[in-house]
């Protein structure tokens, strides 16, 4: 909560007073188990406990829409949603990182991308690094007028310093200890910006001059820190997202950021949580990648073929369309979680797929036709991968229904909603590819055997076609 600084002590206190008592009001809509409030004069916080998980009937983020409806509107008087994080205490969101030279140009620059991305959809609760500071009285010194006056920006920066700052100038020593000497102005001499203003200034002439003939005073927003990353000001403008995924959100804030034209030496950045969901994805594909190189030498060694495990691979893709269409109606973003699922879902897809070709092939060598073996092996290998399959499926429900369900079920929250898409991708890719293994995998085993005796029949063709040496050549 941010206050004008207009504001006294007493009028701070019923302003969070009538906040407390209209959130409290509703206490049990918004499903609020205890408030606590922390201010000064010029902001403070207002941290909202909500009930336990077991107990909730909406999810926090339903609850932080509810909440800004109930706030009151007071003139001078601001809202903001605190920063959302993660369960590893990380910031959840969208930033974007300015880079430049001048912290003004900075600020123009981050003021127009606030109101260029407002209207995505998702982004809510946009500021910037630059607002987030406390307010504080800015001196420009005029350094022509401080040159003619006999003064400079040191000379004034020291004066004021020295008067307002509560560092100790010197030190006084005793026999068993040192006492810090401070001096400064005394409190009634330092209570507002007038009195800041008419402070006098010892110049080089031995001449008193008046602190506002030189300088320029006024109070305006700090910031919370300043930041320099590769010798430049960084300026941060933030954003909480909703439940919509970072990627989409990301590649609209890169449409339209294409729009703006920097001045030369500027530049902009999305911030770490986008780098880090591009490392985390790129990490998670070649996980993906080596997992089926893996399983391919696995199914090669043990079928004694370069081709049947093809037969199996085409399983995943079969798995990866469950996956898409169950992430797709539980509105499930495809996070870390869920690449691992889909990593443990591509070893049980291939694990039916090895129970049926292996079957087929055994009937093949005891000297059923093809044919024959697929017909028989489909039939004996059904009841085992209908039962692998019903038995995981039935063992991640209490994961999963949650997810699919939570109307019924309630909102997920905590490590349940962190593991969740871990049993989706398994239960999509399972509920899909068990079907498809079934009735497609035949008629790919027909193909790629085909395949295979086409190409022996060509490569024994080319051997018996092969011109023998010549005898001089043999000896």
């Amino acid at each position: 909560v941010r206050l004008d600084r207009n504001f006294s002590l007493q009028q701070a206190v019923a302003i969070f007073d009538s906040v407390e008592k209209e959130l409290l009001a509703h206490k049990d809509s918004l499903e609020i188990n205890n408030v606590s409030t922390n201010f000064t004069k010029r902001s403070g916080r207002v941290t909202i406990y909500f009930t336990p998980e077991e107990q909730a009937r909406r999810s926090t983020t339903e609850l932080y829409g509810l909440v800004r409806h109930h706030l009151p509107v007071i003139p001078g008087v601001e809202f903001k949603v605190g920063r959302m994080h993660g369960h590893g205490g990380n910031q959840m969101g969208v930033s974007i990182e300015l880079k430049g030279r001048n912290t003004a140009v900075l600020a123009t620059y981050a003021e127009e991308i606030k109101s260029l991305i407002k209207d995505i959809p998702g982004i809510k609760d946009i500021d910037t690094s630059l607002e987030t500071g406390d307010e504080e009285v800015q001196v420009r010194v005029d350094r022509v007028r401080a040159q003619r006056y006999g003064l400079s920006s040191q000379q004034v920066a020291w004066t004021i310093a020295s008067a307002l700052s509560s560092r100790a100038n010197s030190k006084f020593k005793t026999q068993d200890r040192e006492v810090d000497i401070l001096v400064q102005l005394a409190e009634e001499d330092r209570a507002s910006m007038q009195q800041l203003e008419n402070m006098t200034i010892n110049n080089s002439r031995d001449e008193m001059v008046q602190l506002n003939t030189v300088t320029q005073m006024a109070f305006k927003k700090g910031p919370e820190a300043i930041t320099r990353e590769d010798r430049q000001t960084t300026v941060t403008v933030f954003a909480n997202t909703e439940r919509r995924g970072m990627w989409s959100v990301s590649q609209e804030i890169s449409k339209r950021m294409a729009a703006i034209e920097l001045p030369p030496g500027y530049s902009w950045s999305l911030g770490r949580n986008f780098m880090m969901m591009r490392r985390m994805q790129s990490d998670s594909n070649l996980a993906i990648i080596l997992a089926l190189i893996l399983i391919y030498i696995v199914m090669a060694s043990l079928f004694e073929s370069f081709i049947h495990p093809f037969t199996i691979l085409f399983a995943v893709p079969f798995a990866l369309i469950g996956v898409l269409i169950l992430f797709w109606a539980t509105n499930t973003n495809l996070t870390s979680m869920a690449y691992l699922g889909i990593i443990v879902g591509c070893g049980l897809v291939v694990n039916n797929g090895i129970i049926l070709i292996d079957a087929i092939n055994k009937l093949r060598r005891s000297g059923l036709p093809r044919e024959e073996a697929i017909r028989i092996g489909g039939r004996n290998r059904l009841r085992p991968i209908l039962m692998t399959t019903l038995t995981t499926v039935i063992g991640l429900a209490p994961l999963v229904l949650p997810a699919m369900f939570p109307g019924f079920f309630g909102p997920q929250e905590g490590r349940s909603a962190m593991y969740t898409p871990v049993g989706l991708a398994v239960v999509g890719g399972l509920l899909t590819s068990t079907p498809l293994t079934l009735f497609v995998m035949p008629i790919l085993y027909v193909f790629f055997d085909n395949l295979a005796q086409w190409a022996m029949k060509i490569v024994s063709k080319i051997k018996q076609g092969s011109p023998a040496l010549p005898q001089e050549v043999a000896n």
